[in-house]
C-alpha cells in the first residue's frame, strides 16, 4: 500500500500555470492508478465529453440569456466547473502527446496574425482563405491578389 500523498496546490492568491494544472492532474491520476486509462484517445474523448457538458449550459438559452455574467450563481458555478474540466483534459492531452502547449499557442497566434492581417480582417468573420484581396502562401506571408486575374485566365482559355 502506498503512503498518503498530499497535493501541493498553488497559493490561492498566485496565478496557476498550465504546468501547475498538468502536475496536479498527473498526481491526482497517479494516486488513483488511472494513468492506464489516460491514453491520448481516452483523454480526447473525455475532453469532448466535457466540451459537450459545457455546451449544454448554453444550448437552450436565448441570445439575451446567453451572457454568463447575468446567470444565477448556481449556473455560474457549473460554468466554472465545466470550463475547468475542459482545461484539465486539454492540458493532460497535450502533455500525453508531448506538446508544449504554451509554445504551441504562441506559434499558432503568430500564424493567425499572418493569416488575418488587421487591414484585411478587421470586423470580418471570414476565413483567411476568403478574405478580399489576399491569399496565404506556403510560408504564411500575405500576398496581394488581383481579383480580375482569374477572370482574365478564364477568358484566355
Amino acid at each position: 500500500m502506498r503512503g498518503k500523498k498530499t497535493l501541493l496546490l498553488p497559493a490561492a492568491d498566485s496565478a496557476s500555470t498550465l504546468e501547475d494544472i498538468r502536475r496536479l492532474h498527473a498526481e491526482f491520476a497517479a494516486e488513483r492508478d488511472w494513468e492506464q486509462f489516460h491514453q491520448p484517445r481516452n483523454l480526447l474523448l473525455a475532453l469532448v465529453g466535457e466540451v459537450g457538458e459545457l455546451a449544454e449550459l448554453f444550448q437552450w438559452k436565448s441570445d439575451a440569456e446567453s451572457s454568463p455574467q447575468a446567470w444565477p450563481p448556481k449556473e455560474r458555478a457549473a460554468l466554472q466547473e465545466e470550463l475547468s474540466d475542459v482545461l484539465i483534459y486539454l492540458v493532460a492531452l497535450a502533455a500525453r502527446c508531448h506538446v508544449d502547449l504554451p509554445q504551441a499557442v504562441l506559434s499558432k497566434m503568430d500564424t493567425n496574425r499572418q493569416r488575418y492581417p488587421v487591414h484585411l480582417s478587421r470586423g470580418s468573420a471570414r476565413k483567411y482563405t476568403d478574405l478580399p484581396h489576399g491569399t496565404i502562401s506556403e510560408n504564411q506571408a500575405v500576398e496581394a491578389v488581383d481579383p480580375t486575374s482569374e477572370l482574365k485566365n478564364q477568358a484566355s482559355t
